[in-house]
Order: structure tokens, then C-alpha cells, then sequence
């Protein structure tokens, strides 16, 4: 008589790795949610500030077609145009700025 051992999982491993298949799914699906809500959080964030540096912009440029326009001595007008000048620089370095660091917050998070 020849006994036959069978080389099967028994029934308790196969529940085991259905619950472990099931916890690593769950913990995919949270990875990938938490990640979209990231996402969306980071384009509201650089919508606020792009709309606030935008309006920045239309302020500063109207300051400068009245200067021009006014009525008002030369070297205010020189003064008024250079402050612009200035404000516009400081700008435009915000938006840089604020660009490289939401860059360096995307690279992050998805090395994660």
C-alpha cells in the first residue's frame, strides 16, 4: 500500500493569503487616493497663488500706464516706473520659486 501525501495548501493557508492579498490591495487603493488628494491639493494651491500674482500684475501694470499717463513731474514718473520695474522682478522670482518647490514636492511624492 502506498500512502500519498498530498502537497496542497490546506484550507487555512489559502484564507491566510486571500486576507494578506486583501490587506496589500486595501493599502494600494489608500496609497493611490491619499496621492490624487495630494494632486488636487497642490493644483488648488498653485491656482490660489497664480490668480493673487495675477492680480499683483494687473495692479502693478495700471500703476504704471497712469504714471505715464498723469500728469505728474518727471522724476516721479522715473521713480514710479522703476518701483514697477522692481515689483515685476520680485514677481516673477516668486512664480519661479513657487514652481521649483512645487517640483521638488511632485518628485517627492512620487518617490514615495
Amino acid at each position: 500500500m502506498v500512502i500519498r501525501k498530498s502537497h496542497s495548501f490546506p484550507p487555512s493557508a489559502w484564507n491566510f493569503v486571500a486576507f494578506g492579498l486583501m490587506c496589500w490591495l486595501m493599502g494600494c487603493g489608500w496609497s493611490v487616493s491619499r496621492a490624487k488628494a495630494y494632486q488636487i491639493e497642490l493644483a488648488q494651491y498653485k491656482l490660489q497663488v497664480g490668480s493673487a500674482l495675477s492680480e499683483v500684475k494687473k495692479v502693478s501694470d495700471t500703476l504704471e500706464q497712469t504714471a505715464v499717463n498723469s500728469a505728474i513731474a518727471p522724476h516721479e514718473k522715473y521713480r514710479i516706473q522703476q518701483l514697477t520695474e522692481k515689483s515685476t522682478a520680485v514677481l516673477e522670482q516668486v512664480e519661479s520659486d513657487i514652481e521649483q518647490s512645487t517640483e521638488k514636492l511632485i518628485l517627492l511624492e512620487e518617490e514615495q
